[in-house]
């Protein structure tokens, strides 16, 4: 919730394309640094009473600003109280366009756009009075690593309804950046009923009604080099499209962990002058984000993000609510459209021709005698069939039966008898 770099170096590299010796950025900064300490030849009025507010402490410091938690005595709340640097309260066109805006932002009500209460000029410090929402902003959440494509879909839309809200009113932002949006839970979630992040869209320092150069009468640049468009780089006429390419740069960055372009601010402008919107997808792939059902970051996606950071405004959506509703449907193609998974082979086990089956070798069955034939058949019959009794008394009947003589094998043996007697007397006979 800082304000941007206005210095000359800045605007010069927005005009020109990337000239002089410029910081360089991490991969989740905006274009200046955005600290709790206080900029050299700031005035800090931590402890200090501004009027009917006294000043607690430092929130965020930036070259345009200084935030600070304050009370509000008359009314007994707390605040977030953004003090104009005096560099800008000294350009008088800011001036005269501070106390417009600031009555024209103050007439918005909406849930996702934080409330202005208060704007005026104290001790020579200009400031504006709002809500102060306890929380954590989306630079923070973001924390350099990609969002879940669900929970940026959320956030994005109450991003996109409280941006439009602006639009409505004549207004552009003119400084959209994870650090302006704030994430509050809902009560219902405080109480464990399941409900949403509350997200708000802040600081209006800079807004603009209507088309308007966003610098200040000096040149400096007013914005964040990091999500800025080209033409609010190159000082020409700003327009709610302005305040989408914004967004978008917004939704990469959610998306993917880190703003569309990096580097030095020469760099980064030179990439939002120049430089095809990177995609999405690729950066996000190098993540290696957990899936998510039915949806995805793919081609489609890549192509709703490059027309909202399309160079000519006329190219981009016509409103944030058609952005998020492109983006929403464009998730859900990505995901019907991307293949499985390749599912990887078994372990410890390779392809191999299945050996031929060998051919049954034949077992001979040996062909019994009629005599064992005859004996087997008495033996089954002998298991088969049912005992019978004999007569007597309990001890008697509970003896085994006697086996009955064999009187077959008796036969069989008397005709063996007499064939070798036969062949015995021939013998003597011959």
């Amino acid at each position: 919730m800082t304000g941007p770099d206005t210095s000359p170096d800045v605007a010069a590299a927005a005009a020109a394309g990337a000239p002089g010796p410029l910081p360089e950025l991490d991969a989740g900064s905006d274009a200046q640094a955005e600290t709790t300490g206080l900029r050299a030849g700031s005035e800090d009025l931590t402890g200090r009473r501004l009027g009917r507010y006294r000043v607690e402490r430092v929130l965020r410091c930036g070259s345009m600003s200084t935030l600070y938690r304050a009370v509000d005595v008359r009314l007994d709340r707390l605040v977030a109280l953004k003090v104009i640097s005096p560099l800008l309260a000294a350009d008088e066109e800011f001036r005269g366009r501070f106390v417009d805006e600031a009555r024209n932002i103050a007439a918005i009500d909406h849930p996702n756009v934080v409330p202005l209460w208060d704007h005026d000029e104290i001790e020579g410090h200009l400031y504006l009075a709002m809500r102060y929402v306890a929380g954590h902003d989306l630079a923070d959440t973001i924390g350099g690593h990609p969002l879940p494509i669900a929970r940026a879909l959320a956030l994005g839309w109450q991003v996109a309804a409280g941006l439009d809200a602006v639009h409505a009113h004549g207004l552009v932002h003119l400084d959209v950046k994870p650090a302006n949006i704030l994430l509050a839970a809902s009560p219902a979630a405080s109480t464990g009923a399941g409900g949403r992040e509350q997200v708000f869209l802040a600081d209006f320092g800079l807004t603009r009604r209507g088309a308007a150069p966003a610098a200040t009468s000096g040149g400096g640049f007013l914005g964040s080099p990091a999500f800025a468009a080209p033409e609010h780089l190159r000082g020409e006429l700003v327009s709610a499209a302005t305040d989408l390419y914004a967004l978008g740069c917004v939704l990469h960055t959610a998306l993917t962990g880190h703003p569309p372009y990096r580097g030095s601010v020469d760099e980064v402008i030179a990439g939002h002058l120049a430089a095809t919107p990177p995609a999405a997808s690729s950066a996000r792939a190098g993540n290696r984000p957990a899936p998510e059902p039915g949806l995805a970051v793919g081609a489609a996606v890549d192509t709703v993000l490059a027309a909202t950071m399309a160079a000519d405004p006329d190219r981009r959506p016509p409103n944030a609510a058609a952005l998020l509703g492109a983006l929403r449907d464009a998730a859900h193609r990505d995901a019907r459209s991307t293949p499985p998974a390749p599912t990887a082979p078994p372990r410890h086990r390779t392809p191999s021709t299945p050996a031929p089956t060998p051919a049954p070798v034949p077992v001979p069955v040996p062909v019994p005698s009629s005599e064992a034939r005859s004996v087997h058949a008495q033996a089954v019959s002998r298991r088969t069939a049912a005992p019978v009794a004999p007569a007597g008394d309990a001890f008697t009947a509970r003896r085994p039966a006697a086996r009955p003589r064999n009187l077959e094998a008796r036969i069989a043996v008397a005709v063996a008898v007499l064939a070798v007697l036969l062949a015995v007397g021939l013998v003597v006979l011959l």
